[in-house]
């Protein structure tokens, strides 16, 4: 949980590991930093600069939600900073939580759009067509300061969005391909062939690819993740509900099982011929099958427990 990352990270992140080769480093947000103990978990990950929204000017911006304002508020700080740091190499994040919960989508700025007659869900796809507009306009500010080709951009989400898809909305207790799939992408101009990774990726192989393409190599410890160019064959990726004992699933290839602490049935789906999960075959599986499924999640969950400290 957010309360353990603030107190103790069990590994060096990129800001702190870069930070060892010269790089500075920044972490803006459009969120207040109350929310989810941003300050500790900033500094736990090596950030040397943090700014959060109550740092920034905002006149003219609108609010996104309960916690934050806009991301384009991120924007006039980002150019201050770059303008004086941005000669040698740096981490620059820019946290976007224009799309969370209540999803007011901002409309001065960029209008809005029809995507859905449910208003939350309407409402909600127009705060992600938002965040397209600050992506754009931050890679035009880097490429308005000189920065953008000697840049490798990262973005990506932390997680979906569920609006009853399987009972349940938002995101923390979602462990279906609506709350677990998010856009990931790399940009980097020095790259200009795009590529599509096939293989089930993660966010923990952000760090290892960024190292990769900068053309650095770990030592003195291994890390859980992998580059994008050298993902393993026949990978499981494992992940967890954000409550305890809530849920769990894992992805070998096409083939997911959840695990839901037996407070419902086990469920087994071949995302291959059904990406929405509509269709649970766990009755067609091997019992002893799903129990191996079952007890690597476990042991995989018990490892991550210990890794942060937790009882």
């Amino acid at each position: 949980g957010t309360s353990a990352v603030g107190d103790d990270v069990p590994a060096r992140c990129l800001p702190e590991l870069l930070g060892d080769r010269g790089y500075d480093s920044v972490y803006f947000t459009s969120s207040v930093q109350t929310f989810e103990r941003r300050p500790e978990v900033v500094k736990q990950m090596g950030y040397k600069e943090f700014y959060p929204v109550e740092t920034m000017s905002k006149e003219g911006f609108q609010k996104a939600n309960y916690f934050g304002y806009e991301d384009d508020i991120m924007l006039e700080p980002s150019k201050t900073w770059l303008e004086d740091n941005g000669d040698e190499p740096f981490v620059a994040t820019y946290e976007t939580i224009t799309p969370h919960h209540q999803y007011l989508a901002p409309d001065k700025r960029y209008g809005r759009e029809d995507f859905a007659e449910d208003d939350t869900l309407n409402r909600y796809l127009n705060s992600v067509r938002y965040v397209d507009f600050f992506v754009k306009n931050l890679i035009d500010q880097y490429k308005e300061q000189g920065l953008y080709k000697d840049t490798v951009f990262v973005i990506y989400g932390d997680h979906g969005e569920a609006f009853g898809e399987h009972g349940r909305s938002q995101h923390d207790n979602v462990i279906w391909e609506e709350g677990m799939r998010i856009p990931l992408m790399i940009v980097d101009p020095q790259r200009p062939d795009g590529e599509r990774i096939q293989k089930p990726v993660t966010q923990l192989d952000v760090l290892p690819t960024v190292t990769d393409l900068l053309g650095y190599r770990m030592t003195g410890g291994e890390y859980p993740g992998y580059s994008f160019s050298d993902v393993p064959e026949g990978r499981t990726v494992m992940f967890s509900c954000w409550y305890e004992n809530k849920c769990l699933a894992s992805l070998r290839g096409d083939e997911k099982y959840v695990y839901h602490y037996g407070n419902q049935p086990d469920e087994f789906y071949d995302l291959s011929r059904d990406p929405l999960e509509r269709d649970n075959r766990a009755g067609e599986m091997p019992p002893e099958e799903l129990k191996k499924r079952r007890e690597t999640l476990l042991e995989w969950r018990a490892r991550a427990d210990a890794a942060y400290r937790l009882p």
